[in-house]
C-alpha cells in the first residue's frame, strides 16, 4: 500500500476509525510505523463491517476526535459527513446489522496473524503457516509440518480435541453394536398350518395361526 505523503508525519500519533455514512468516529490505537496503517485500515473495516470506513490519524497529544487527518491528507472536519452522527439518524448506517450479527472476517484476511499463530475452529485448532503462493493459510495443528510433539500436545491441552474425537468414535461404534443387538431377524416360516376353528367362534375371527413376530424398533438414532 503506497501510504499519501501527508499520512508520512502520523509516526507516533493514534488512528480513529470513521464511519463514511454518518462521520462517526472511534478510536483504534497506536502506530508503531507506517507500515502498520494497512493493519489498522482493516481493522476499522472489520470493526464496522455493515458499512464503508475510512482511517483516519490524530497528530501526538491531539485528544479531539474531529481533529483528525484521513490518509490523503483531508481533515475529518471538511467532510461532508462530519459530526453528522450528533444531530441526525442516518437509516441503514450502524457497524452490525439492526436485526443478527454481521459475519466475523475472515482469518485469511486478518492482517494482524502471523506465522506460527495458532486460531481456535469450531471443532480443533489450526496452526497459521505461509502459503506457497504468497500469504499465507491455516492448517490443522495435528497436521502442521514443523510443529514439535510438544506443541501439539500443549495445543490439545487447551482444546481438548483428541480425547473428544476418541469419545466420539467409542460413542458410535458402541451406538452401533447395541443397535444390531437390538434387531430382531425373523425368519421365514414353512409355511402356516391351518387351526380348526372353534363352533362358538365365529369365522372372521381368523382361521389360521400365524408365528407371533415381535418387532422392537432400535431407540438410537444416528
Amino acid at each position: 500500500m503506497a501510504v499519501p505523503a501527508a499520512a508520512r508525519t502520523v509516526l507516533g500519533s493514534r488512528t480513529v476509525c470513521v464511519r463514511s455514512c454518518d462521520g462517526y468516529v472511534f478510536p483504534l490505537g497506536r502506530l508503531g510505523a507506517r507500515s502498520d496503517l494497512p493493519v489498522h485500515e482493516a481493522a476499522c473495516a472489520a470493526a464496522c463491517p455493515n458499512t464503508p470506513t475510512r482511517l483516519f490519524t490524530l497528530g501526538a497529544g491531539e485528544t479531539e476526535f474531529d481533529r483528525a487527518v484521513g490518509l490523503d491528507g483531508q481533515p475529518y472536519r471538511s467532510l461532508a459527513v462530519a459530526n453528522l452522527y450528533r444531530t441526525k439518524r442516518v437509516e441503514q448506517c450502524s457497524c452490525q446489522p439492526e436485526q443478527g450479527v454481521a459475519a466475523p472476517l475472515s482469518i485469511l484476511q486478518d492482517m494482524t496473524v502471523r506465522a506460527g499463530d495458532v486460531v481456535a475452529t469450531e471443532a480443533s485448532a489450526a496452526v497459521v503457516v505461509p502459503a506457497r503462493a504468497g500469504g499465507f493459510t491455516v492448517v490443522d495443528f495435528r497436521e502442521a509440518r514443523g510443529l514439535s510433539r510438544r506443541a501439539r500436545r500443549d495445543i490439545d491441552a487447551k482444546v481438548d480435541v483428541v480425547r473428544r474425537e476418541a469419545d466420539a468414535r467409542a460413542l458410535r461404534q458402541g451406538v452401533r453394536r447395541a443397535d444390531r443387538a437390538l434387531r430382531v431377524r425373523v425368519a421365514a416360516s414353512d409355511g402356516f398350518e391351518p387351526v380348526p376353528v372353534p363352533i362358538d367362534v365365529e369365522p372372521r375371527f381368523g382361521a389360521v395361526r400365524a408365528p407371533t413376530r415381535v418387532v422392537m424398533a432400535s431407540p438410537f438414532v444416528y
